[in-house]
């Protein structure tokens, strides 16, 4: 069984916490999210990024945001969406897309988990969407 595949497996049977960094691409709209996929709550999360990463129009570096910085707790199941740009905006002004993030995070004894997840956004350039109307 693959690594990622084997830590998701083990942190569900093993009650600890297991935090991810994705990507999410929603109606041409881009967002990083950070997640808590274990079965125990995740303490202390800190998400390190190998490089900056230009959002809201190159208006922000996102990887200075306090909440991958020292995001105290993580609860069981929580999803936090943290908005990037619309992907024309995105893909127009950024040159590099790939970036590395290091999670670290503690579980309710203090054992801490770490790991690295590789991201290239370049595979959503090309994805076609649907803007949907307001209702």
């Amino acid at each position: 069984m693959p690594g990622p595949l084997r830590r998701r497996l083990e942190a569900v049977t093993d009650g600890r916490p297991d935090v991810v960094l994705d990507v999410l691409f929603d109606d041409g709209l881009l967002y990083l999210t950070l997640q808590n996929l274990g079965s125990a709550h995740a303490h202390d999360v800190h998400v390190r990024f190998d490089r900056s990463i230009r959002a809201v129009e190159g208006t922000r570096d996102i990887t200075a945001l306090e909440i991958f910085r020292d995001l105290a707790f993580l609860p069981v199941g929580k999803r936090i969406e943290v908005f990037l740009d619309t992907s024309g905006n995105f893909f127009a002004q950024q040159g590099d897309t790939e970036f590395v993030a290091h999670i670290r995070f503690h579980d309710a004894t203090g054992r801490q988990y770490q790991h690295r997840a590789r991201h290239n956004l370049a595979v959503y350039r090309d994805l076609g969407y649907v803007r949907r109307s307001p209702v």
